[in-house]
């Protein structure tokens, strides 16, 4: 198994969210560093409405990448605080990204 089949995840806290964002927005702004592997947006207890944090879980190198270019970005007139957030953890990799490994080493 080579290295590339498993990966080291890091969960990312997104927080100072402002209530007009939508996931859609947050989860543009973290494309361009990398692939996005789960993000959640939990409720808000007293209105149900999305809260003003989020997590998201990116390869360990790409959120390093997403904490340092969106950490204080301005969003609908609220900076972002952008930060790495608990512990790693590994994944193994999907089975179509197995598959296109090997068909890009044959």
């Amino acid at each position: 198994m080579t290295s590339s089949r498993v990966q080291m995840l890091q969960c990312v806290q997104v927080g100072n969210v402002a209530a007009d964002v939508t996931d859609d927005q947050l989860r543009d702004l973290f494309l361009p560093s990398g692939r996005i592997v789960s993000f959640e947006r939990p409720l808000a207890e007293k209105t149900g409405k999305p809260g003003t944090f989020a997590y998201v879980e990116m390869a360990s190198g790409e959120a390093d990448v997403a904490v340092a270019a969106l950490h204080g970005c301005v969003v609908n007139g609220s900076p972002l605080e952008v930060m790495a957030r608990g512990r790693s953890r590994f994944r193994l990799a999907e089975p179509s990204e197995i598959v296109a490994e090997l068909l890009t080493e044959a």
